[in-house]
C-alpha cells in the first residue's frame, strides 16, 4: 500500500492592482479631497455672510452637506478600490451613477460647462473599466462566483 499525501494551502493570494486602476483610485482620492475642502469652504462663507436671509443659507447649506456627504463616501470608497474591497465595487458603482444623474441633470437646468462634462466622462469611463471582467474580477470573494452580463 503506498500512502498519498495531500499538500494544500489556505493562505489568500495577493491580488495586484492594475496599475490603470491604481490611477483612478488615486484621481477619486483627489477628486473626493478637493470637493470635501471646497464645499467645506462654501459652507463656512455661506454662514459668514451678513446680508443673506436664513432660508437661502440653510438651502445653501443643504446642497453642500450632501455634497460633503458623498465626498466622504467617495473617499471611503477610494479607499476600498485601494485595498480591493468588494464592497468598495459596489459603492464606487453607486455613486458614479448618483453623479451622472446630478451631472446630467447640471448640464440639462444650468449652463454648460466643460468641467462637468470632463467630470461625467471620467465618471463613464470608471464605470466601463470597473464592470471589465478582469477589473470586475478583482473585486470578487472567493466564495462568489462572476455573474456573466
Amino acid at each position: 500500500m503506498t500512502e498519498q499525501t495531500i499538500v494544500t494551502t489556505d493562505t489568500p493570494v495577493a491580488l495586484k492592482r492594475p496599475p490603470v486602476l491604481t490611477i483612478l483610485t488615486v484621481l477619486l482620492f483627489l477628486r473626493a479631497f478637493l470637493l470635501l475642502t471646497l464645499s467645506g469652504l462654501v459652507l463656512y462663507g455661506i454662514w459668514l455672510q451678513p446680508d443673506i436671509s436664513t432660508l437661502t443659507a440653510l438651502a445653501e447649506s443643504a446642497l453642500d452637506i450632501v455634497v460633503i456627504a458623498v465626498s466622504i463616501l467617495l473617499l471611503v470608497s477610494a479607499y476600498g478600490l485601494w485595498k480591493l474591497r468588494p464592497w468598495a465595487w459596489r459603492l464606487n458603482l453607486l455613486l458614479m451613477g448618483f453623479a451622472l444623474v446630478f451631472g446630467l441633470w447640471t448640464q440639462y437646468n444650468h449652463r454648460r460647462e466643460l468641467l462637468n462634462t470632463l467630470t461625467m466622462l471620467l465618471n463613464i469611463i470608471i464605470v466601463f473599466y470597473l464592470v471589465m471582467p478582469d477589473v470586475r474580477a478583482l473585486f470578487i470573494s472567493k466564495k462568489q462566483e462572476i455573474p456573466t452580463l
